[in-house]
């Protein structure tokens, strides 16, 4: 167990045991010092809620939230819940004012990829991200057929956003995704902005991909995903990026 392992498994423990709020503060700075995400110690409190009661969870939570203003740390995004076509998914949102931004993910992770890099664009922009069919909270949503429904679905979450034109980013799939949707509806993009996406279908690549997935399983796409997505500095580092992406791909349906 690591450095990081170590000082989340520590604010359990005392967040479980109360009474200890000092350390609880001194651990929780740690664990964020050591690439743990707001988002994972404020959940780590909804979890102390069901095993140690609300009471040493609140407490952890007050703890935890000064420990976090205290060191600048951003705060979760918002989440606000939309239904597209045949499925409810879920966006989040940073900043308050300015032309809007919408980020769409990779294959099989989900908006929260965005997470760490969120505040940047947000200083006068409107900055959103969401869960795509198959991802995240749309697990289970119904199949795609074509890549067109990807496209109608990013459209239908402008139109639940009320925007009319936005700037759109995408990663890997999620650039397809957005290519798909400007051309069927180029006037709702204001740019484009393309990372690591693929401009035409490689089925040979996607193909061996899902075929590996459904035969032998997602966990066993853990070794070698990762290497794709991460430098081998990155890997041996196993910040939260890389914790994040372990955690994500088992849990992905081979079918989707």
């Amino acid at each position: 167990m690591g450095r990081a392992e170590r000082e989340l498994a520590t604010v359990s423990i005392l967040a479980a045991l109360g009474g200890a709020e000092r350390r609880l503060a001194t651990h929780t700075r740690a664990a964020l010092r050591h690439g743990h995400a707001a988002s994972e110690l404020l959940a780590l409190c909804e979890h102390v809620a069901l095993y140690a009661g609300f009471p040493r969870a609140l407490n952890a939570l007050a703890v935890i939230d000064e420990a976090l203003t205290g060191t600048g740390s951003p705060r979760p995004a918002g989440l606000l819940p939309v239904r597209v076509h045949d499925h409810d998914t879920v966006v989040a949102r940073r900043g308050d004012d300015g032309p809007p931004v919408v980020l769409v993910h990779a294959v099989g992770v989900d908006w929260r990829m965005w997470e760490p890099v969120m505040d940047r664009p947000a200083v006068g922009r409107r900055v959103f991200a969401y869960d795509f069919r198959g991802h995240g909270v749309a697990a289970g949503a119904p199949a795609d057929t074509a890549m067109s429904d990807f496209g109608a679905d990013l459209v239908a979450v402008l139109d639940a956003l009320g925007l009319e034109r936005a700037h759109l980013v995408g990663l890997s799939i999620g650039g397809a995704v957005a290519q798909t949707a400007a051309v069927s509806h180029p006037g709702r993009v204001a740019s484009l902005a393309l990372l690591g996406a693929p401009d035409h279908p490689v089925p040979e690549a996607f193909e061996s991909r899902a075929r590996a997935g459904e035969t032998d399983g997602m966990g066993a796409q853990i070794a070698p995903t990762p290497t794709r997505w991460f430098t081998p500095e990155a890997l041996a580092d196993n910040g939260w990026g890389v914790r994040y992406a372990r955690e994500r791909i088992p849990r992905f349906d081979p079918a989707d």
